[in-house]
C-alpha cells in the first residue's frame, strides 16, 4: 500500500505543471521528486525526477535547449532502485546528474554519476561512492537529496554526501573534471 504526503502529492502537481507548460509529457502520477538546473551562459536547463515502474524506481532526465525540451531518458539501469537525482549544467551546456540506488551486489547504498557533453549522448553510469562505504539517505522524504553537487562554468563538478564506513559516519567527496571522477575522500575524522 503506498502512502502519499502532501508534500509528494505538492510536488507531483507542481511537476506536471512545469512540464505541461515548457511543453514537456511526463506521467505525473508515478513521477516525483523534481529537480532542476540552469545556465544562463549555455541557455540550457536540466529537470531530472524519479518515476515509479513496476517493481522498482527509475532516474530520468530532459534537456531544454535551442528552445525546446528534449525526449526524457532513463539515466538509471533497468530494475536499479534508483531516487534523489539532482542536476547540475555548466556554462558550456555540459550536465551532470547524480542518483542514489542500492547496490545489491556490495550490499551498500551507492552515489552514481552521469554525464552528458553538450551536444552529445549521456555517458554510463558510473559508481562515485567506494563499494566499502554505505551512501546515507538521512531523509525518508522523496522530495530531499541526502547530497550534494555543484559545477563551475569550466564543468569542474564536486559531489558532497555523508558515509558509513565501519562505525563511522563521514563526509565524503569526489570530484569530476575531464570526463572523469576521482577517487572519493574523506573532509571529516
Amino acid at each position: 500500500m503506498k502512502i502519499l504526503n502532501a508534500c509528494f502529492c505538492k510536488w507531483t502537481t507542481i511537476l506536471a505543471s512545469i512540464c505541461c507548460f515548457w511543453g514537456l509529457q511526463v506521467e505525473a502520477a508515478k513521477s516525483y521528486s523534481p529537480r532542476g538546473a540552469i545556465n544562463r551562459t549555455a541557455n540550457v536547463a536540466a529537470l531530472v525526477w524519479t518515476t515509479e515502474q513496476s517493481t522498482y524506481r527509475s532516474v530520468m532526465v530532459s534537456i531544454f535547449s535551442a528552445g525546446s525540451w528534449s525526449a526524457a531518458v532513463t539515466l538509471s539501469a533497468v530494475g536499479e532502485d534508483a531516487i534523489h537525482p539532482i542536476v547540475a549544467v555548466d556554462a558550456l551546456g555540459n550536465a551532470i546528474v547524480i542518483w542514489s540506488s542500492f547496490n545489491s551486489v556490495q550490499g551498500v547504498e551507492a552515489l552514481n554519476a552521469t554525464w552528458l557533453p553538450f551536444g552529445g549522448s549521456w555517458t554510463t553510469p558510473t559508481q562515485i561512492s567506494s563499494s566499502s562505504e554505505n551512501v546515507i539517505i538521512i531523509s525518508a522524504s522523496l522530495d530531499v537529496a541526502p547530497y550534494q553537487l555543484f559545477i563551475n562554468d569550466a564543468g569542474v563538478a564536486v559531489a558532497g554526501w555523508i558515509s558509513e564506513i565501519g562505525n563511522d559516519l563521514l563526509i565524503r567527496t569526489s570530484t569530476f573534471s575531464l570526463g572523469t571522477w576521482s577517487t572519493p575522500v574523506s573532509l571529516s575524522p
